[in-house]
C-alpha cells in the first residue's frame, strides 16, 4: 500500500497592478529627490537612517530565507558609509550623485 504525497501550493500573494507600482515608484523617487532640499540641515540623520534600514532589512532577509546570521552586511554597510561620507562631505559631490554612483 503506497500513500500519495500531495504537493500543496502556497497561497497566492497580492500584487498591485503595474500602473499602481509605477505611480508608487515615481512618488517615492520624487520624495527621495526632495529630501536634500527640504531637510538640508538634518541630511546626515536621513543618511544614517537610510543606511541602517538597508543593513537591518538585508539581515532580516538572510535570517528569514536561510536561517543564518552573518555580519557581512554590517561590514559592507560601513564601507559604503565611509565612501559616501568621503565623496559627499570631503569632495563636495552632490548627495544624489553620490547615492547613484555608489552601486
Amino acid at each position: 500500500m503506497s500513500s500519495a504525497v500531495q504537493e500543496q501550493r502556497p497561497a497566492p500573494q497580492y500584487r498591485a497592478p503595474g500602473s499602481v507600482r509605477v505611480v508608487t515608484g515615481v512618488v517615492v523617487l520624487v520624495a527621495l529627490l526632495l529630501v536634500p532640499q527640504i531637510f538640508s540641515d538634518t541630511l546626515s540623520y536621513f543618511t544614517i537612517g537610510l543606511s541602517q534600514v538597508i543593513v537591518v532589512l538585508s539581515l532580516g532577509l538572510l535570517v528569514r530565507t536561510s536561517g543564518q546570521v552573518s555580519l557581512c552586511q554590517a561590514a559592507f554597510g560601513a564601507i559604503g558609509a565611509v565612501a559616501f561620507s568621503q565623496l559627499a562631505v570631503y569632495h563636495g559631490m552632490p548627495w544624489l550623485l553620490v547615492c547613484c554612483c555608489r552601486g
